[in-house]
């Protein structure tokens, strides 16, 4: 079991009395942590699991410093993942403009 330092449960007794719940502290890499921890029935493994939210870093003058990333989305733009599809075709047309100079007054509206 962690011994934490007396600020940081000084803290977290506040955080109670305030009336939060289900707050966790974890110390890693000489840093204090704090997450959010609630427990869930799953269906499937027919279990109690654990899910635990990251709320921020807890410093020792400014107290909890909330986490500046509140959402992280899977989606990502389609220009990230075309970028490399339309730079391979534009590495490649290179060769080919003087040949579609050449043989069509339109050559812009082909590349």
């Amino acid at each position: 079991m962690n011994t934490f330092e007396p600020w940081v449960l000084d803290w977290v007794n506040e955080q109670r009395r305030k009336g939060a719940k289900g707050l966790e502290v974890k110390y890693l890499n000489s840093n204090y942590y704090v997450y959010r921890s609630t427990s869930y029935w799953d269906k499937n493994l027919r279990k109690v699991m654990k899910k635990s939210t990251y709320i921020g870093r807890l410093d020792r003058e400014r107290g909890l410093i909330q986490s500046s990333q509140k959402y992280r989305s899977n989606v990502y733009p389609k220009s990230v993942k075309t970028y490399g599809d339309a730079m391979l075709l534009n590495i490649a047309l290179n060769d080919l403009i003087p040949l579609l100079k050449e043989n069509f007054d339109f050559w812009e509206d082909i590349y």
